[in-house]
């Protein structure tokens, strides 16, 4: 790291974030706005360099107005006192993405959908705005306290990685392992290379591994179909940003099996011809004993009929009265359908 004014002017550098062969990025503070910030200042072998200087900026300068969730914001640039272009860039605080996979290995199958969620939305932003990042890694991805992903360094690599730098900087060489097809063989570059570097950085952040023959083990799905859509050699058939967000949202996701396996437990059986028998004997139940709540009210009814008198009856009725009570003893039956038939033979013997 060279030796460096701390002061900008309005803002303090406190302290080296981190260095490649691009940039050194510093934490630092803005005395205008009382906030903490990133200053970006160009790498060494770059600074004297009057067409990398130009570029450092205007690249900048581009990257400015993307305003975004997921994308890391550019606040302002400027020169220092020995005319080194610096750029001044939003802090975020929880680390990169290298930095949590080297700590805690591969992410679970959800975290990696949702990460991949988070850089198709800055990455289709940024392309509307024509710009390519061309060096998306989980170095470039970092992480805010909230865990939500936010793609830094927009626009910066987007002319420091073609013909001339790669003997300058050597910052695509040390990144080849996520450059497209196309771009490492020096065709013009399009956003499908920023898919294919997106595409490469899911596999190893849910592997542990670069894709490839010495992969550790297969991708869940979805990211199995997501991941092979965008590592396709050919660009055009790349999905865009918004394609590829769409993949992951389809009904066949980490979580559909488990939805769909709760569906069928719930479903209600198929019927088959065979189940109707029951049901129709459960019905013949029913109206039997519907049967006989009726038979019981009529033989009420008739005891009623045939018990009647005076208040005071005479021997003769008490008499009769007995023999009533000792023949209309009610039969039973097994069934409902059984005592209904017994009653209505009752009936027909003693209603006369």
């Amino acid at each position: 790291m060279s030796a460096v004014d701390t002061d900008l002017g309005r803002y303090r550098l406190d302290r080296a974030l981190g260095s490649g062969g691009m940039a050194i990025v510093y934490l630092a503070h803005d005395r205008e706005l009382d906030r903490v910030v990133a200053v970006k200042r160009l790498a060494d072998n770059l600074s004297h360099d009057r067409s990398f200087r130009d570029r450092f900026l205007r690249e900048a300068q581009l990257a400015a107005p993307l305003s975004h969730p997921n994308v890391v914001r550019v606040y302002d640039f400027g020169h220092d006192g020995d005319g080194r272009p610096f750029i001044v860039m939003e802090y975020v605080e929880g680390g990169s993405l290298a930095e949590a996979l080297a700590r805690d290995g591969a992410l679970s199958p959800a975290r990696v959908v949702a990460v991949a969620r988070d850089c198709c939305a800055g990455l289709a932003c940024a392309h509307a705005a024509g710009l390519v990042h061309r060096d998306l890694k989980p170095q470039n991805l970092l992480l805010d306290l909230d865990g939500r992903v936010k793609i830094a360094d927009f626009g910066i690599a987007r002319t420091l990685d073609d013909g001339t730098s790669l003997t300058l900087t050597g910052s695509v060489l040390g990144t080849a392992g996520y450059l497209a097809p196309e771009q490492a063989g020096g065709a013009q570059v399009t956003a499908a290379a920023d898919i294919y570097g997106l595409g490469v950085t899911l596999h190893q952040l849910a592997t542990g591994t670069m894709p490839g023959p010495d992969a550790s083990q297969p991708l869940p799905d979805p990211l199995r179909g997501a991941v092979a859509g965008c590592l396709d050699p050919d660009p055009a058939r790349r999905p865009s940003a918004e394609a590829l967000a769409a993949m992951l949202d389809e009904p066949a996701t980490l979580v559909a099996p488990q939805a769909a396996t709760a569906a069928t437990l719930v479903a209600p059986p198929r019927v088959s011809p065979r189940h109707l028998t029951p049901a129709r004997g459960v019905r013949n139940g029913r109206l039997a004993a519907v049967l006989l709540a009726v038979l019981i009210v009529a033989v009420t009814v008739i005891l009623a009929a045939t018990s009647g008198g005076p208040a005071s009856p005479t021997p003769a009725a008490r008499h009769h009265h007995a023999r009533q009570r000792a023949v209309a003893a009610i039969p039973h039956g097994a069934t409902p359908a059984a005592q209904a038939r017994l009653l209505a033979r009752w009936l027909r013997q003693h209603a006369g």
